[in-house]
């Protein structure tokens, strides 16, 4: 009788646990339809950067984007911007075989989130595990932590204050937080740095993270893009 209940209770499980992931393969499926509503845009961008003991100035760009992967940044003074975090994007990631692991619910900037872990399928991805916690009543990715199969780690942290745009799950903040001793963080720029004088008592080693801020503003969504903008 104990191994018939226990048989049960394992089948229960099974089923349950498929349940959960199914569950958690339709939030995202769903997330990525809002993402591919889009299917071009243009958008002015203010990019403010803080790298540990650098001072670097805030940049003005622009940029565009047609799908499926073409993207293009301009920017008449200074920009800095991850690399790894472009190639990492969510939509990017959803587009790839992955395996969803319900996590369950977190509580973030105020309201309780679903948690959700996903495993790339491909030997060529370049993320080993990402967790992303999503507002379920907004249907948003609201915080997305993507760790490279370096070691590196980017953390996303997104706000939606454009209601035409987050239709499309575009964002009017990022903020990307990555660990600056994992990545190499490439610049494009019509300037130089200047070296931050180090505060008494601390060393490099107390800041191992870099911080970039993006403001979004003016997008252009579903617009004829030419393909030489790409170019």
């Amino acid at each position: 009788m104990s191994i018939l209940r226990f048989s049960v209770w394992a089948i229960v499980l099974l089923v349950s646990n498929d349940l959960c992931a199914s569950d958690a393969s339709v939030l995202l499926e769903q997330l990525k339809m809002k993402m591919k509503g889009a299917s071009s845009y243009s958008a002015s961008m203010i990019i403010t950067v803080d790298i540990p003991f650098l001072t670097a100035p805030r940049a003005n760009a622009n940029i565009w984007f047609k799908a499926p992967d073409k993207s293009h940044i301009e920017s008449p003074g200074f920009a800095l911007i991850p690399k790894q975090g472009a190639d990492m994007s969510f939509v990017r990631l959803l587009s790839e075989p992955i395996v969803t692991v319900d996590a369950g619910y977190e509580d973030f900037a105020g309201r309780t989130l679903r948690r959700i872990k996903i495993l790339p399928v491909s030997e060529k991805s370049q993320i080993a595990v990402a967790t992303v916690l999503i507002d379920t009543v907004r249907m948003l990715p609201i915080k997305v932590i993507s760790t490279a199969k370096t070691g590196g780690t980017i953390v996303a942290e997104l706000v939606y204050d454009d209601a035409k745009a987050a239709v499309f799950c575009l964002p009017s903040y990022v903020k990307l937080a990555l660990d600056i001793a994992k990545f190499d963080i490439p610049k494009t720029m019509t300037g130089d740095f200047e070296t931050k004088k180090e505060t008494p008592g601390k060393s490099r080693k107390d800041r191992t993270k870099a911080f970039v801020e993006i403001v979004y503003h003016n997008y252009d969504i579903n617009i004829a893009i030419p393909d030489s903008v790409f170019d």
